[in-house]
């Protein structure tokens, strides 16, 4: 798969991840991890690890704030990786 494949179906993956985040579909959201939903929040610290801990904590930022979503999403890509970078309003 030449990188560019490579690099076009993460970022697709990472795009209906987004969306289902906004339109809170939780089953296509935690359908996006491949095996163990885990998100590490580097301000807080705080890592919520498998998918009822996910989906925990997907219900109560969207209980606090409904209109959750990302702007200005950035995109780094390396061989191994790609990390999201974006402004979170609600």
């Amino acid at each position: 798969m030449s990188d560019a494949t490579l690099r076009d179906r993460r970022l697709a993956v990472l795009e209906r991840h987004f969306q289902s985040e906004v339109d809170h579909d939780w089953d296509t959201c935690l359908a996006t991890f491949d095996g163990n939903p885990h998100y590490e929040i580097m301000a807080t610290g705080q890592v919520h690890d498998g998918a009822e801990a996910v989906l925990a904590y997907h219900r109560a930022q969207r209980t606090a704030f409904p209109d959750q979503r990302h702007e200005n999403v950035r995109f780094h890509h390396a061989d191994d990786v790609v990390v999201a970078e974006f402004d979170l309003l609600g």
